[in-house]
């Protein structure tokens, strides 16, 4: 199959008759079906693939959300606060939400998300009046 595909350049026609995000896609899905491929059925104990799978998955997914304006929107603004997020992230996990323990996870995981969301916006706006960032800043 592989040499027919080969043989009458299936990639070059294809990809010259489709814009440059979806070539973009195409390749990235290839990449990904390749990694995954070779990641479960030949390297079973091997985790050294993985960086690229989750690579893959993020460069599609870039892809396809940057299109929508809305969620490109809500994914700048977690973007920003990511950091923060990620550190207060364990701490109100293990304060508040180990004792509700929710049946469904999803539920328990939006919580968080909302919970950790508000908590960073608090603390990025008591950085810009105490001049924290501006501290930084000057120090670096």
């Amino acid at each position: 199959m592989f040499t027919f595909l080969f043989r009458y350049d299936f990639f070059n026609l294809l990809f010259n008759r489709i814009n440059t995000k979806l070539k973009i896609i195409l390749v990235l899905s290839l990449f990904f079906i390749i990694v995954v491929v070779l990641r479960f059925f030949y390297l079973k104990n091997d985790t050294s693939l993985d960086a690229f799978l989750a690579l893959s998955i993020i460069m599609i997914s870039f892809m396809i959300v940057s299109k929508i304006p809305i969620l490109n929107l809500i994914l700048h603004e977690l973007g920003k606060l990511s950091l923060i997020m990620f550190l207060l992230h364990p701490l109100i996990y293990s304060l508040f939400l180990q004792v509700w323990n929710y049946k469904i996870s999803l539920i328990t995981y939006l919580i968080l998300i909302i919970l950790t969301y508000v908590c960073s916006k608090i603390l990025q706006y008591l950085f810009d009046i105490t001049g924290y960032n501006r501290l930084i800043l000057k120090l670096s």
